[in-house]
């Protein structure tokens, strides 16, 4: 099966033991336990496809959960972006 590769995840051993933790709770939002489902198996290497597939969701909703992984702004970049604005 032919997917998009994500991004290398590599979760520590708390962060794996918290949304594991997520999944299995009771009260958890559907939508958090899902994201953490998606995540989980994210950092098992799977593709984003396959998770789609598990998960009974599009993979488009798989790669826009990642949007969450992304690094913040540099700084410097951010401080640039913010005085470009005032201008």
């Amino acid at each position: 099966m032919v997917g998009r590769q994500a991004d290398v995840l590599i979760l520590s051993t708390a962060d794996r033991a918290f949304l594991e933790s997520q999944v299995r709770r009771h009260k958890a939002p559907r939508s958090l336990s899902d994201r953490c489902r998606m995540l989980l198996l994210c950092a098992d290497g799977l593709q984003s496809k396959e998770v789609a597939e598990r998960l009974g969701v599009h993979e488009h909703t798989v790669a826009s959960g990642g949007v969450a992984l992304r690094k913040p702004p540099t700084t410097s970049s951010h401080q640039s972006n913010a005085s470009a604005k005032k201008q």
